[in-house]
């Protein structure tokens, strides 16, 4: 009988397994209609002290290059920079939806449930961004591509560096992207570096949330922690809140 009743016990936690093993794989192949991020920033006192140098270099820079001689406008320049840093460092309960409707996503952001900004709709395979007014879809004001030059990036992965986010088994990935936004502007702001962690199981490119193309990536992040190389200490970060399926 104890054979006969093992194997019995064997079955039912085989069947148990096989349940839940089916019940996990169609949450993952339900499609995904919307994923909402939280966004906001983190900076030390490390950061604010780069902060500062970086913009009283840049002040100079500037007044040095233009030959600048009436202080006034820079000391302006100067006040709107701390006011924009101190509401740079504050709480902003900001979130950054992504709706995702076929080829097209919809990007947008909230604060305290209302829309800010505008909205963005980006084609998934060929990285066309439209830019639209948050007070009227159908009015589009501006239009690019995300893939019109290669970027010029080193992109690393730490398979072995993992966390469970959201209920995805994520791994560390580093991009450094190396920026010629800043072209002509008199201080070199370094590189952006965007720290993530990403899952293999969300099916959506990188340009889905972020405003630079890489085609060959086969992950989606769901927390990103983003810097510039000059000014460490001082981060934006998105971290995954909600997760909508249809």
């Amino acid at each position: 009988m104890y054979p006969m009743t093992k194997i019995k016990i064997i079955i039912i936690i085989t069947a148990i397994m096989c349940i839940a093993s089916r019940e996990y794989h169609t949450q993952m192949q339900k499609k995904i209609s919307k994923l909402v991020f939280l966004k906001y920033s983190e900076i030390t006192e490390e950061g604010e002290d780069n902060l500062d140098k970086k913009f009283d270099s840049i002040i100079a820079e500037y007044q040095k290059e233009n030959e600048v001689k009436d202080t006034s406008m820079i000391e302006l320049v100067k006040k709107l920079g701390m006011i924009e840093k101190l509401d740079h460092m504050a709480p902003s309960n900001i979130k950054k939806h992504i709706e995702l409707n076929h080829d097209t996503i919809w990007k947008y952001n909230t604060q305290d449930g209302k829309t800010i900004g505008d909205l963005f709709r980006v084609e998934q395979e060929n990285g066309m961004v439209y830019c639209h007014s948050h007070l009227d879809r159908s009015k589009i004001f501006r239009q690019y591509s995300v893939m019109d030059k290669d970027q010029n990036y080193t992109l690393e992965e730490f398979p072995e560096d993992r966390k469970e986010i959201f209920g995805f088994n994520c791994y560390k990935v580093v991009i450094q992207v190396h920026d010629d936004y800043n072209e002509g502007f008199p201080t070199d702001l370094g590189d952006s570096i965007y720290e993530m962690y990403v899952t293999n199981e969300i099916q959506l490119p990188l340009h889905a949330i972020l405003n630079f193309a890489i085609k060959s990536t086969d992950f989606f992040p769901l927390e990103i922690r983003s810097w510039l190389s000059s000014i460490p200490g001082d981060q934006e970060v998105h971290l995954i809140n909600e997760i909508i399926y249809e």
